[in-house]
């Protein structure tokens, strides 16, 4: 197996008790607090935040600092149950968000072992994956996750876009609009991997961002919807830069058709009197983008996420795979914090899903971190090997090419 050179805490791990939440009214202060210094941003938001994904999804930390007399709480980390598509289909996915750990207990190991417990109990819960935003990668590099997607951004300057499209009816957002959104959202987040089935509190912060309300529309035509676009409210330029016009930016665009994607682009530039540029989310070809006649538009990588393999057998079938693929491959893989997911694997795939048992010879050996990105179809596994990622022969490399192929994962969420 492939040595891995690992940062350790510069001083000795404290030790710590990981539990639940148990008392809101006496413990959400600490963990605003907690939370601001890590990120940044007004503190009474945060209670805002616990509250709409729901205190049972909290963790803490509490630990005794060197020189106290008194356990406090020092760490938090909030979990969030949803679902992120691989291959054609949803695997359960537990998220990770609002980790965050004191000033006074950084550099103690304390962050590295809220999270190996974080791990551990979401392993027993049976969730198959795991995935986080990284605010910083070799601490989560440490417990096993590893890069494997991105989040772009795409700005459209309105006085750019030559596209005109009046046959779809743009009509707002109620709840029965809202509902149908969901549907045709689903029909196209099935088929981007990475992309998240979402949950309620996900539509939450796509239709409230910020707890402001945001304008959404449905676009319909004769046979139905086809797409919506949802708008927060609009930034006025920064003082004193002099501009007129500020940014729209879209919570979320949505098009199953040309006709919506230019349905939307018309939407954004009859927004050019009073804006400079509309900007959102989503993978780096996109189909509103793409369907504009010039490059007149600028697509920047936002972050890439990371994702934790936590369930070896339970990750690997509860993916899709290419329909047509009848193929055998073995997996050797190497994980520390979860024994369970060490070992071979032999993953037999026939008519869009996987079978796996223990066992095989040959195949591919890995580390459990390295196996992220080729189960996500972020990296080839040729890529991989190349950067001493894993060990296997050309014939097991291109199997493994084609049970994970992919257009690259990306998702147009942040939580």
């Amino acid at each position: 197996m492939m040595a891995r050179t690992m940062t350790t805490p510069a001083t000795k791990p404290i030790p710590i008790e990981y539990r639940p939440m148990r008392d809101p009214a006496q413990e959400t202060a600490r963990v605003s607090h907690i939370i601001t210094r890590a990120f940044g941003g007004p503190e009474d938001r945060v209670p805002k935040w616990l509250e709409r994904l729901g205190h049972t999804n909290v963790r803490l930390v509490e630990a005794t600092m060197p020189g106290a007399k008194q356990r406090h709480v020092h760490g938090t980390l909030l979990f969030i149950s949803m679902g992120q598509y691989f291959g054609g289909r949803s695997v359960p996915m537990i998220g990770i968000a609002g980790v965050a750990v004191s000033p006074e207990a950084r550099g103690r190991g304390v962050a590295t072992a809220m999270m190996e417990h974080a791990l551990r109990e979401i392993h027993a819960m049976g969730a198959p994956i795991s995935t986080l935003y990284p605010a910083t990668q070799p601490l989560y590099r440490r417990v096993g996750f590893e890069q494997a997607g991105s989040r772009f951004e795409h700005r459209v300057e309105t006085s750019m876009i030559r596209v005109r499209e009046r046959s779809l009816a743009s009509v707002p957002m109620g709840d029965s609009e809202r509902a149908e959104a969901r549907r045709l959202y689903a029909k196209w987040a099935v088929h981007c991997d990475g992309a998240l089935d979402r949950p309620d509190y996900i539509w939450a912060r796509v239709h409230q961002p910020m707890f402001q309300q945001a304008d959404g529309y449905l676009l319909v035509g004769a046979s139905g919807a086809e797409g919506y676009v949802v708008q927060a409210p609009m930034t006025p330029p920064p003082p004193g830069s002099g501009a007129e016009r500020g940014d729209l930016f879209c919570t979320d665009v949505c098009a199953l058709t040309p006709a919506a994607a230019r349905a939307i682009l018309t939407h954004l530039a009859e927004h050019d009197s009073r804006i400079a540029a509309a900007t959102f989310h989503g993978p780096a070809w996109h189909p509103v983008t793409a369907i504009m006649d010039e490059q007149s538009y600028h697509v920047r990588l936002l972050d890439h996420w990371m994702v934790r393999i936590v369930d070896v057998p339970k990750a690997l079938e509860a993916r899709g795979y290419p329909p047509g693929l009848s193929l055998s491959l073995t997996l050797e893989v190497h994980d520390t914090l979860i024994p369970s997911n060490g070992g071979r694997f032999e993953i037999s795939v026939e008519g869009g899903r996987a079978r796996v048992k223990r066992g095989g010879s040959g195949g591919i050996r890995l580390e459990i971190r390295d196996l992220a990105p080729l189960y996500a179809g972020f990296a080839t596994p040729w890529a991989l090997r190349l950067m001493g990622r894993l060990e296997g022969d050309e014939d097991s490399l291109t199997k493994a090419a084609a049970m994970f192929a992919g257009a690259g994962s990306a998702m147009s969420d942040m939580f």
